[in-house]
């Protein structure tokens, strides 16, 4: 078995004054949207289910779930896409699960679909920087990005995190305004992040965190999939969920002391970590609780995967995020 070991490291630059600012900014919906589709398809030597496909589009909560089964095969998938924001942060969730069987080589089924900043409009979803008290347009900030993804997979599974569409790459704009028709241009490219493909069984965690300049009034855009999908002629036996995070948090720019010991050392950049998790980590909470919310609103679905729609389990949960 496969072990890995993840080493997250923080690096934060503190200028040498002793004198930070105790207001900020926030995040405000500007543009764009999510969208959630999936498909399904079986069939075997006697009957057809399928196929069904179904697309969502929203701005909070996108979410859809299809089923398909005969005698000899099984199509299933879920997916969503979802945002919550608090003060400061905005964070974006998507959750793709698909599971597909079919028992011999004349059945077939298929199962797949994926949840993606893009509406009819645009591909990202776009969140303008606003002043709070104390705050002027124009105003340095530093943004901060951080992404969680989970696979869990088995059998004839593909899982796929990466940009929207023909994207290579996931990506973190800032400055570029919608409609974005294809892809964001380069120049305005803050974060890239290249594609994630996986076609093979096991569990696998991947974390990172960034940051980039920015000014009170930028528009930040966010391009990003999450996709799955099994499908196939018999034997044929596979499941893959994929979860997905991204937390950004705009913070001024830091002009001094964190710890109040009237100077600049190792000190502050640890007080600087330790808020920033614990920040995370609370984010992480709420949004759960407000997906529950979101899903009370929902239409209804099938929930057949495992006998309900797969939970979503955040990683800071972990004690060995605290």
């Amino acid at each position: 078995m496969k072990r890995y070991l993840i080493l997250i490291v923080l690096l934060c630059v503190v200028s040498p004054a002793t004198q930070r600012r105790t207001n900020g900014a926030n995040f405000s919906y500007y543009a764009g949207g999510f969208r959630a589709f999936c498909e399904v398809d079986t069939q075997d030597s006697t009957s057809t289910d399928g196929p069904y496909s179904d697309t969502n589009d929203s701005t909070s909560f996108a979410g859809v779930e299809e089923l398909a089964e005969v005698n000899e095969a099984y199509g299933y998938a879920y997916n969503d896409m979802w945002s919550y924001g608090e003060g400061d942060s905005i964070c974006i969730q998507t959750q793709s699960v698909a599971d597909a069987v079919a028992d011999n080589d004349s059945a077939y089924a298929s199962g797949w679909g994926y949840g993606r900043t893009e509406d009819a409009q645009t591909y990202g979803i776009y969140y303008q920087i606003m002043p709070d008290e104390g705050e002027d347009l124009g105003d340095d900030v530093i943004v901060y990005y951080s992404d969680t993804i989970s696979v869990s997979s088995s059998g004839a599974a593909f899982a796929y995190i990466g940009g929207p569409a023909d994207m290579n790459h996931m990506a973190i704009t800032r400055g570029q305004l919608p409609p974005v028709l294809t892809e964001p241009n380069s120049e305005y490219e803050v974060l890239t992040l290249p594609n994630l493909e996986l076609s093979e069984e096991g569990g696998y965690w991947f974390s990172g965190v960034h940051t980039f300049d920015a000014q009170i009034g930028d528009v930040i855009g966010i391009f990003a999939e999450n996709y799955t999908d099994i499908t196939g002629w018999g034997p044929l036996d596979g499941v893959v969920e994929n979860n997905l995070w991204i937390v950004l948090t705009v913070k001024p720019v830091l002009t001094g002391d964190l710890d109040g010991d009237d100077d600049v050392d190792l000190r502050d950049f640890a007080k600087l970590a330790e808020n920033w998790l614990a920040g995370t980590q609370d984010h992480q909470k709420a949004g759960e609780l407000q997906k529950e919310s979101n899903k009370e609103t929902a239409p209804s679905t099938i929930k057949r995967y495992g006998g309900e729609t797969p939970p979503v389990v955040s990683p800071f949960s972990d004690p060995a995020w605290r």
